[in-house]
Order: C-alpha cells, then sequence, then structure tokens
C-alpha cells in the first residue's frame, strides 16, 4: 500500500505511515487512514508502535472526520503513536482527532522523525 511499510529502528518493528508524498490526493489519504485500521486488527491489541509523517499533508473535513472515526476502531492496538511533520493548523485538528480515541497519553506529536522514533522504543 502506497504510504505504508514496517520499518525496523533499533531491532524494534514499527508501523509507519508517510502522507508526505501523498498529502494532495484526498482519496489516497482517506485508503491509507482505512489501510491502517484493516491491518491493525489483525494483531495482538496494544501490540503496535506507529509513526506518522504528515508533512505536506492537506487535508479537508472530510479526512479529518475519516481520521476521528478510524480513531475509534485503531486506538486498542496501539501501544504507542509519534507524529511528526505538522505544522500550523494541522495541531488544531491532531488535537481533535487524539481526543477521538480518548487515550491520548501514548500518542505525542514531535518535532522530528528521530525524537518520534526514540520516543517510540523507549520504556516511557
Amino acid at each position: 500500500m502506497e504510504g505504508f511499510s514496517i520499518i525496523s529502528y533499533k531491532d524494534q518493528p514499527i508501523y509507519y505511515f508517510d502522507y508526505s508524498e501523498i498529502g494532495n490526493s484526498k482519496e489516497k489519504v482517506i485508503r491509507l487512514i482505512k489501510y491502517a485500521t484493516e491491518e491493525y486488527a489483525k494483531l495482538p491489541l496494544k501490540s503496535l508502535l506507529v509513526l506518522v509523517n504528515f508533512t505536506n499533508l492537506h487535508f479537508d473535513m472530510d479526512v479529518v472526520n475519516t481520521f476521528k472515526e478510524e480513531r475509534k476502531k485503531s486506538t486498542p492496538y496501539e501501544k504507542k503513536v509519534a507524529i511528526f511533520g505538522m505544522i500550523g493548523v494541522m495541531n488544531i485538528a491532531y488535537n481533535f482527532i487524539a481526543n477521538a480515541g480518548q487515550a491520548t497519553d501514548f500518542m505525542k506529536a514531535f518535532d522530528t522523525e528521530l525524537n518520534a522514533k526514540e520516543w517510540l522504543i523507549s520504556d516511557d
């Protein structure tokens, strides 16, 4: 699936969702959001380390609502979610989406990809 890969960082598998190259296509963004939920459902609860790159993501209310809807389904599978690449109004959308899952203690936004990865593999 375009925009999805499983990467390894310090021997830890991380589900990586990269919106940086597909950010202008609403259909592709929504497809990737829904794909994430499908992939999560195949795995044990609270098992996933997830890295999300929102660099260059263009969104509208359809995208925000899809994120919000899918967060409700995917949250039980996530151990930690680290997000980077957000600017401006994206931070407001992030807060809206994160709160939809009702569990923001395991989801954090970072300024850099490296900081995001380090937090994911930490014991915090």
